[in-house]
């Protein structure tokens, strides 16, 4: 006889239970979320909970301060009477009073009253701090030097972003007549001649120049950043042989790739100052013989991983880690270490910029930078980026696809060129008219209007600089279509978009093309603007 036995149990006391624990929990993060005062707890000397006061306090987050003793916190002034607080709350359990100045991670200090006592927490022994500002900040001199210190630092980086914007354009000038006159010359050299190696260098050599040109512009923040999909080993694997020329002979570079590495969605160029960066920190931290290990790596993080998730959001990242076996650094120094213009090199040595650019440049890209370090041991980046998603939605690049022969780009239109710069403007001339089309040559705004009012063809494109004396080829093309409605307009610019138009709507901007370029990529450019009706009302 066969049959069925079914055993039951009543669990609805524990699901009870469950249900008031929770809701319990619920109301105690409310209370310590919306306590007047700071409240943190303090283990092994690190900061592992705060509420959002004691986040002020510290003026960082949990991840921030993860490697950062507690005394580092305190005034230099205070600490030996903290440590005495320190051992006189470890050994009783009572709550102990003190009152000191508090220093967050941006220099500033406070005077505050904490009230001390030994806990349990996660079964290990540990402080359980309230903290309240007692009102007393920085003396007057302190506050002012402090001040006096940031307007200095506030005055060097628009110094130097307004110096790195202005290279930026000039240097892409120089360039642009460099590879121009180059590729003219290339092109004109026979088959297997020597000299065609030496022209294809220097075609290769401004590239890269050029590359630098944006470096530039980005630290401006003056640049529109281009993201896309790529996988990181690809990318590091390009950049490596430069890498290893920027060490020295004794350190050695150890790359491990991760297999079927997940893709990313981030800009190469960000990327790559990432990576020279920190590969050049860890240079500087090996006094002599040394090791560079350079990883990636696929990382899951679940919900339950806590610490051991590295404090990341659930969810799949791609880790990219720069590990070396330098001197490793103290706990003082990991609490300043992205700080804009803090360095421990020399005072030649080094801008202190290095480390504030890629935590920047991390962040810009979605990523999330830990570090992990140790006196005389050495030091690890980890940075994770979240594995891309097909559901992600790309703006659209402006990359112009190169074309393999110039007869498909080829055009017979007539052309009004306007470059204030002689020399660029003959080499501009010259990718015109090996492209086939007609060329009216202009070195400023007012001879190019003279051009345009005694021409009386049809002119089908204005190819001006955005830069130029008198006005601007964004005014002038405003002016000119105003009496030629046929005319289209594309704009040569060192500059990126958005410091060209600023605040013109979308509709209203102008195709673009960036300087230096090559004559395939002027061709196909050319081809997509003329052949299409990108002439739009105001």
């Amino acid at each position: 006889m066969e049959g069925i036995i079914a055993v039951g149990r009543d669990v609805t006391d524990i699901k009870l239970a469950q249900e008031a624990l929770k809701n319990t929990e619920q109301k105690l993060r409310l209370i310590v979320d919306n306590l007047p005062i700071g409240l943190m707890i303090v283990q092994q000397g690190r900061v592992i909970f705060g509420n959002p006061i004691a986040w002020q306090f510290l003026g960082a987050q949990r991840e921030e301060v993860a490697f950062v003793h507690f005394l580092d916190f305190v005034h230099p002034d205070d600490r030996e009477m903290m440590e005495d607080w320190h051992r006189l709350v470890s050994s009783s359990q009572k709550a102990h009073p003190a009152t000191y100045r508090m220093v967050d991670v941006n220099g500033r200090s406070r005077w505050v009253e904490a009230q001390g006592i030994k806990v349990m927490w996660d079964a290990r022994d540990a402080f359980l701090l309230f903290l309240k500002d007692t009102g007393g900040n920085e003396t007057v001199d302190e506050e002012r030097a402090r001040l006096e210190d940031e307007l200095r630092q506030v005055r060097k980086v628009r110094g130097i972003v307004a110096l790195a914007a202005g290279l930026a354009h000039d240097l892409k000038n120089v360039l642009g007549i460099i590879s121009g006159h180059a590729e003219l010359a290339l092109a004109g050299a026979q088959k297997g001649d020597p000299s065609e190696y030496h022209l294809s260098q220097i075609m290769e050599a401004t590239h890269r120049s050029e590359k630098l040109m944006r470096h530039l512009v980005s630290f401006a923040r003056e640049e529109i950043r281009s993201p896309q999909v790529l996988n990181l080993n690809g990318e590091i694997e390009r950049i490596l042989p430069m890498l290893t020329g920027l060490l020295r002979e004794e350190i050695h570079v150890i790359w491990l790739p991760g297999r079927d590495l997940w893709d990313v969605y981030v800009d190469s160029s960000d990327i790559e100052r990432i990576i020279i960066n920190l590969v050049l920190n860890a240079k500087d931290a090996i006094p002599g013989k040394g090791t560079i290990i350079i990883e990636t790596q696929n990382f899951e993080s679940k919900e339950s991983q806590g610490e051991g998730g590295r404090d990341l959001p659930q969810g799949q990242y791609v880790m990219l880690s720069i590990g070396d076996s330098g001197c490793g650094m103290n706990t003082k120094t990991m609490a300043r270490l992205f700080q804009p213009f803090f360095s421990t090199k020399e005072q030649e040595g080094g801008s202190g910029l290095g480390l504030s650019t890629v935590r920047q440049l991390v962040k810009v890209n979605r990523g999330t930078i830990r570090v992990y370090s140790q006196k005389g041991i050495g030091t690890r980046f980890e940075i994770y980026f979240p594995r891309y998603s097909l559901s992600e939605e790309q703006p659209p690049t402006c990359e112009i696809p190169q074309a393999r022969n110039l007869e498909s780009l080829k055009g017979s239109e007539t052309v009004l060129l306007v470059e204030d710069q002689k020399p660029l403007l003959q080499v501009y001339a010259k990718f015109l008219e090996i492209l086939g089309y007609r060329v009216l040559k202009a070195q400023d705004p007012a001879e190019a209007m003279a051009v345009a009012g005694a021409y009386t063809g049809p002119i089908h494109l204005l190819l001006a600089d955005v830069v130029m004396p008198q006005m601007s080829g964004l005014e002038l093309w405003e002016k000119l279509h105003a009496t030629r409605a046929e005319m289209k307009c594309l704009l040569i610019s060192g500059y990126p978009p958005n410091v060209i138009f600023g605040k013109w709507p979308l509709e209203r901007r102008l195709p673009l093309i960036a300087k230096p370029f090559t004559i395939e990529v002027l061709g196909a450019k050319l081809k997509e603007v003329l052949k299409e009706d990108l002439l739009l009302e105001k």
